[in-house]
């Protein structure tokens, strides 16, 4: 069935209008727009107060796994904010356990850490130190050793050594030996014997 010529106009007509109009929207589109930065409302920094825990301990975590190679597995454990009186960042520390070797070539060393972590809220850039606990313990022993104990060595072979010591008014005999084996060499207490 074919349509009457004033329908044909009609639609002839209406065609090439929808041409015009979508030829001057696709070019309109194609502007790039531009904003002024100044108009827009100004939102408030984030702050340490402000900042949504969960989402500091989620970018510490992300930064801890980051640490992962083909031989270092690293398995979170806990995750914590710490509060600091820097308002532009925050801090977080990450307990993990850290499994390290290859099970194919030996056994797998498994060791507990904790990580510091320090977030920029403006950047979002996390700094992370790995806490060395075990160095800062011996550090703290040393540290208790040297003011309470009086340690004095009484006689010394190569491979065995005898101190007297006086540990807060007791007075003690330690006897240390090397160990036999030859790798590693290594000093075991053979003798331990405290008295007031």
């Amino acid at each position: 069935m074919i349509a009457p010529k004033n329908t044909q106009r009609k639609n002839l007509k209406f065609a090439w209008l929808s041409a015009v109009v979508f030829g001057v929207t696709l070019s309109a589109a194609a502007q790039p727009i531009t904003v002024d930065a100044k108009s827009l409302p100004q939102l408030p920094p984030l702050t340490a107060r402000t900042v949504n825990p969960d989402l500091v301990r989620g970018v510490c975590v992300q930064a801890v796994q980051r640490e992962e190679t083909a031989t270092k597995r690293i398995e979170v454990l806990n995750a914590s904010v710490v509060h600091t009186k820097d308002e532009r960042s925050a801090a977080c520390v990450v307990s993990a356990k850290v499994m390290e070797g290859v099970r194919a070539y030996g056994p797998i060393q498994i060791t507990e850490v904790r990580y510091s972590g320090k977030v920029n809220l403006e950047t979002g850039k996390v700094d992370l130190a790995r806490i060395d606990e075990e160095a800062g313990k011996q550090v703290a022993l040393n540290a208790l050793a040297a003011m309470f104990i009086d340690l004095k060595p009484t006689s010394m072979a190569q491979d065995k050594m005898t101190y007297k010591a006086l540990i807060a008014g007791k007075k003690c005999v330690i006897e240390v030996a090397n160990d036999t084996s030859p790798d590693p060499k290594r000093w075991l207490v053979t003798k331990l014997d405290c008295k007031r």
